[in-house]
């Protein structure tokens, strides 16, 4: 069980605890500067592919009678069009990493424990990280990488969504 105090040794407005929790989050997952690197050679066939990505994902959702009924995407155009098509595709393509390495030096090692999660959100994680990791991957794999760089970049694309999914389940309540 978490334990969801904060420690008063650890200052910071909400701003700075989004950023403590993005870094715990990075570091559970062992996502490493070498992730980024390999979502750069990953972020041309994943644009390439986005839209074959968001119908694989759209017909994931919508065959399911549960996760249908929560999420209504719409037609498979439109969810190929929505703000998830975006999300889709600044996986790959974060900018900044400048930024993110002096925020991630900011951030001691002992910086607390996470935010407690909502478990309405947490229950969907899997479920909406699947079907797009799979898609990606598969994505990946038919660009032709050599097999010890499309291992990497595999890892590295699961880690993106992974910890993109994660951090919705982190809203800010501010």
């Amino acid at each position: 069980m978490l334990n969801t105090t904060t420690p008063a040794d650890v200052p910071g407005d909400t701003a700075d605890q989004h950023f403590r929790d993005l870094v715990l989050l990075r570091r559970m997952l062992l996502y490493t500067k070498k992730d980024d690197e390999y979502l750069q050679l990953a972020a041309p066939v994943i644009n390439a592919s986005s839209a074959q990505i968001m119908h694989a994902w759209y017909d994931y959702i919508s065959a399911d009678p549960y996760l249908s009924n929560y999420f209504k995407p719409g037609t498979a155009e439109e969810f190929a069009h929505s703000r998830f098509s975006d999300w889709l595709q600044q996986l790959c393509n974060r900018g900044g990493l400048r930024q993110w390495e002096a925020l991630e030096k900011q951030v001691p090692e002992n910086a607390g424990p996470l935010k407690p999660l909502q478990p309405e959100l947490l229950r969907y994680l899997t479920a909406f990280a699947f079907p797009v990791i799979q898609a990606g991957n598969e994505a990946l794999h038919a660009a032709g990488m050599d097999a010890p760089t499309l291992a990497n970049v595999k890892q590295a694309w699961f880690k993106a969504v992974t910890l993109s999914i994660a951090l919705w389940a982190y809203p800010n309540k501010n």
